[in-house]
C-alpha cells in the first residue's frame, strides 16, 4: 500500500515538472488570426510581425522598410521607401537657354518669324548641321526667353557649337544676332543675344508671272534673288544682296518686295533679279530673262515672267547610312547641291537644286538631282550633302561634302551618312 502511494506520488510530480513554469515566454510565436508575414522589398529573409509582448525581430542588413508591429486583431502595415528609376530609363537631357532683345523702335515686317538656332560646323566651309531650332510666329515683346533641349550623347567635346538669332519675314532683310559659341570649351550654356535691325533698306518692287496652265504642287516654293555680277580672279562671280522666299505660291500675278542693304550697292557694278519655283527639288520654272535693276539709270520696279527649263541630270548616285536601322515612319532623305563661290548673310552657300525622298527604302538609296543648265556656271564650286531627318532632327547626315561637276570632279558619287 505504501509503494503503490509512493508511486502515484512520484507520477505526480514528473507531470508537474513538464510545465513551463509561470512568466517563461513561449519558444513559438503565433501569429494573431488577423495577421500575415511580410517581406521587405529589398531584404532577403522575411521579416514576421509579432505581438506586442513578444520581442520584434530585427530586419536583416539592407532592409529599406520595417514592419508596424500591430497589437493582437490589428493588421501590420508597411511604408515602402521611394525606388529610383533604373538609369537605363531616364534619358540624359541637356538644354541652351537665355532670351533675346530686339529693337522696340522698329516696327516688325508682317509675316516675320523669330528663329533661335543652335547649330554645329559640319565641313570645313564652315557649313552648319541644324541639332535644334525654336521658330516663334507670334513674337512677344522684348525681351524674349528661349531654352532649347539637346541629347548630351550626340555632343562632341571637341565640336564647335553656336546659337544666334534670326528675324525674317518674305522679301524683307533678316535682323540678326551675332553667332555664340555655347556648350563645349568653356562656353557657357546660357547667353544672351540682341537682334539688329538693318541700318538702312532699300526695296525693288513688281510683279512676277508663271505658266498657269496646270496646278502647281503643294509643295512648290518660289525664290527671288538679287544678284549682282562682279570681275573677281577674271571669273564672274555672283554677290547675292538679298532673297525673296514665298510658300505656298499663290495664283499668278503674284507681286512682291525685295528688300536689300543699300550700304552693299556698287554704283558701277549690275545687279539683276533670278527667280525660280522649285518643287521637292525639281526646278518647275525659272527667268530666262535677266532683269536689270537699282543702278546705272535701271529701274527699282519691275516685271518678270518665268518659264518651264530644259532640265538635265546634274548629279545621281547613291545614298548609303550605317546598319539597317528601323527609321522613324516620317524620316525623309534629302540630298543638297550648293554653290561654294559666294555665301549668304548668314554664312550660308547657296543651294542650286535638291531632291528630298519619303519613305526612304533600304540602303544603298539611288538620287539623280536635276537643274538647269543655265544655272550651271564654269566658274560654279559645286558640293553636295545629304542628311536624313525625322520630326525636324537630324538622325545621319554626311560627314563634310562631296566637290561634283566642275574641275574634273564626278558627276555620280556615292554619300555615305554617320
Amino acid at each position: 500500500m505504501n509503494h503503490r502511494f509512493l508511486c502515484m506520488l512520484i507520477l505526480a510530480g514528473a507531470l508537474v515538472g513538464c510545465e513551463s513554469p509561470p512568466g517563461a515566454a513561449s519558444t513559438v510565436a503565433r501569429l494573431p488570426a488577423t495577421q500575415t508575414p511580410t517581406r521587405s522589398s529589398t531584404a532577403t529573409s522575411t521579416i514576421v510581425s509579432t505581438p506586442a509582448s513578444v520581442d520584434t525581430p530585427t530586419a536583416a542588413p539592407g532592409a529599406t522598410r520595417v514592419p508596424t508591429v500591430a497589437p493582437p486583431g490589428h493588421t501590420a502595415t508597411t511604408t515602402a521607401a521611394p525606388q529610383p528609376t533604373p538609369a537605363s530609363q531616364v534619358r540624359a537631357s541637356g538644354k541652351v537657354s537665355g532670351s533675346m532683345t530686339y529693337p522696340m523702335d522698329r516696327k516688325l515686317p508682317p509675316g516675320a518669324t523669330l528663329t533661335i538656332r543652335f547649330s554645329t560646323v559640319i565641313s570645313d566651309f564652315g557649313h552648319e548641321r541644324v541639332i535644334e531650332e525654336q521658330a516663334i510666329t507670334s513674337i512677344p515683346p522684348s525681351p524674349v526667353g528661349f531654352e532649347l533641349a539637346y541629347d548630351p550623347a550626340t555632343i562632341g567635346p571637341d565640336g564647335i557649337y553656336t546659337i544666334r538669332a534670326l528675324m525674317h519675314a518674305p522679301g524683307r532683310l533678316a535682323w540678326r544676332s551675332e553667332t555664340h559659341d555655347v556648350i563645349t570649351q568653356g562656353a557657357p550654356s546660357t547667353v544672351e543675344m540682341a537682334l539688329k535691325a538693318p541700318d538702312a533698306i532699300g526695296t525693288v518692287t513688281g510683279t512676277l508671272t508663271y505658266p498657269g496652265d496646270s496646278p502647281l504642287p503643294p509643295d512648290a516654293a518660289l525664290t527671288m534673288r538679287l544678284i549682282g555680277a562682279a570681275q573677281v580672279a577674271n571669273l564672274d562671280r555672283e554677290v547675292e544682296l538679298s532673297r525673296f522666299e514665298l510658300r505656298p505660291v499663290p495664283a499668278e500675278p503674284i507681286p512682291f518686295l525685295v528688300e536689300y542693304d543699300p550700304a552693299a550697292v556698287r554704283a558701277d557694278e549690275t545687279y539683276t533679279l533670278y527667280a525660280e519655283i522649285r518643287a521637292g527639288g525639281r526646278l518647275l520654272f525659272f527667268t530666262t530673262e535677266l532683269h536689270p535693276v537699282i543702278t546705272q539709270g535701271a529701274p527699282a520696279s519691275v516685271e518678270v515672267t518665268l518659264e518651264r527649263p530644259e532640265t538635265i541630270p546634274a548629279v545621281t548616285g547613291v545614298v548609303t547610312y550605317p546598319g539597317d536601322p528601323k527609321l522613324p515612319p516620317d524620316a525623309m532623305l534629302a540630298v543638297q547641291l550648293y554653290d561654294l563661290r559666294y555665301l549668304l548673310g548668314d554664312g550660308e552657300p547657296i543651294l542650286v537644286a535638291e531632291q528630298t525622298i519619303a519613305p526612304i527604302g533600304l540602303a544603298p538609296i539611288p538620287f539623280t538631282i536635276e537643274c538647269d543648265p543655265a544655272t550651271i556656271s564654269p566658274s560654279g564650286e559645286y558640293v553636295i550633302q545629304a542628311e536624313i531627318r525625322a520630326d525636324d532632327r537630324t538622325i545621319f547626315s554626311s560627314q563634310g561634302t562631296y566637290p561634283v561637276i566642275m574641275s574634273d570632279h564626278p558627276s555620280e558619287v556615292e554619300i555615305v551618312l554617320k
